[in-house]
């Protein structure tokens, strides 16, 4: 008190401020309903590589980029209806104030599951080159659209209206039509082990799907594009393989893949391989079993006047195969193979 014996008395006081988690922003803010799983970006300060996520109060996963920045997978089990979720991000102790997450029945919506080699028709992970077909809702004309060759002589990275970003790149478009849009899957994501994918439409772009990325995947077009059964193979007379009409043991055929991945010399995106003086090819070993036998790979790289990421490969009939209408072949590029009831038929 005043007047008092040692008065006044200063204290010193160590004010400790924490480093409280914000969150500043989410994108996409709005994910249309149907989705599947969707990757979402939280941006905001305070983030530390333990932090945790939580939509609705449940947790979800999440991936820490740095102190202002995070990536959570939004399931689809939250997406079904429209509505608005609740995001918050739990860091040191402390969970931040609660940020929206719209879910809408309107926009583009890429179905779970639907990103799929265009070969083998499967949904695995993706690898740099690779044709793709890409299924869901919302973008793509009624009429269905073939990719178009621009001013720089590539296949060109819009039709319909429709484009497909790799963490912003737009890959070449061969195809598109209401619900689908077939692509090739940039180069430039040689190297990553995981990528974000967007369609967009008119403008509109949907939530980004996160995919993962692996050297090679193979797979070999098949006669009637299911993935699996008669290849699309051309025997050495030029005559499409086929049960009646199979190829003779010793003689050559022709088989086109996709999803084998980088290439020596590299290539620019939507190139068309047009000279046959540098044919660019796989920078992986290849080879090809024909019934469980090592057959003879005469040649494996750029299918010429085709975009590069399909591959062409002239493979011998290797001595001891059986006479039938459906003998595997298998293609293989470092330990990634392709199908094992892709067939062709021998005499």
């Amino acid at each position: 008190m005043p007047g008092a014996a040692n008065s006044p008395v200063i204290i010193p006081v160590t004010l400790n401020i924490a480093n409280v988690p914000v969150i500043l922003s989410v994108t996409p803010a709005t994910i249309p309903a149907g989705s599947g799983d969707t990757t979402v970006t939280v941006a905001g300060s305070g983030f530390s590589s333990g932090a945790s996520a939580q939509v609705n109060g449940q947790s979800v996963s999440v991936a820490f980029v740095d102190s202002s920045t995070l990536r959570i997978v939004v399931g689809s089990g939250f997406l079904t209806s429209a509505g608005t979720l609740r995001l918050t991000v739990t860091s040191g102790g402390v969970t931040t104030q609660p940020a929206a997450l719209t879910v809408s029945t309107n926009g583009l919506v890429v179905t779970a599951g639907g990103v799929v080699n265009a070969a083998t028709a499967t949904s695995t992970a993706v690898a740099p080159g690779e044709l793709i077909a890409v299924y869901g809702s919302g973008f793509g004309p009624q009429t269905p659209t073939g990719g178009t060759i621009d001013n720089s002589g590539r296949v060109s990275t819009s039709a319909g209206n429709t484009r497909v970003l790799f963490e912003g790149t737009p890959a070449p478009i061969t195809f598109v039509t209401n619900g689908q849009v077939n692509a090739v899957v940039p180069f430039s994501v040689a190297g990553r082990s995981s990528v974000l994918m967007q369609v967009e439409y008119q403008g509109q772009q949907s939530a980004s799907v996160a995919l993962s990325v692996a050297p090679t995947v193979p797979g070999i077009f098949t006669a009637d594009a299911s993935g699996h059964g008669q290849a699309a193979a051309i025997n050495e007379d030029g005559s499409l393989n086929s049960a009646n009409n199979p190829a003779a043991v010793g003689s050559v055929v022709v088989l086109y893949a996709t999803g084998t991945g980088q290439t020596n010399p590299a290539v620019i995106d939507g190139t068309i391989s047009n000279d046959p003086n540098n044919l660019p090819q796989p920078l992986l070993p290849v080879s090809v079993k024909v019934n469980g036998l090592d057959a003879q790979v005469l040649y494996a790289g750029a299918a010429p006047g085709l975009v590069a990421g399909v591959t062409q490969l002239n493979v011998r009939i290797p001595a001891g195969i059986p006479a039938a209408s459906t003998i595997p072949i298998v293609l293989q590029l470092g330990t990634s193979t392709s199908r094992f009831d892709v067939t062709v038929a021998v005499k």
